[in-house]
């Protein structure tokens, strides 16, 4: 997460059981936390990344029935200043939350 986390900036994350972990760790960066509904439309989520000049996001991939990895995806790609996308997967069997990051220049390639 050191992408982005300078003291004082934002990192949004949706309410979701990740939520702790990814709290407190955004917090120990010195990065303040937007919380934001994970059933929020890609629009609204969009909205508030702007709005809280959000310098990343920190989403779970999802799933069909939730396909909140797509519409964190879009947000993302719809907030230019808004640096760093974290894609978690589900946890592994033995509890480790598998991370993928993505940062603007990444996107581009």
């Amino acid at each position: 997460m050191a992408s982005g986390t300078a003291t004082g900036s934002h990192w949004s994350c949706p309410n979701l059981p990740y939520f702790p972990v990814v709290y407190y760790g955004i917090l120990k960066t010195g990065a303040s936390v937007v919380p934001l509904d994970a059933l929020l439309p890609q629009r609204e989520v969009a909205y508030h990344l702007r709005d809280s000049q959000a310098k990343a996001y920190f989403c779970l991939e999802g799933g069909a029935e939730l396909p909140m990895g797509e519409r964190g995806r879009a947000a993302f790609e719809a907030t230019p200043d808004c640096a760093t996308f974290a894609d978690t997967l589900p946890m592994t069997a033995t509890g480790k939350i598998l991370k993928r990051e993505l940062t603007r220049e990444a996107a581009r390639q």
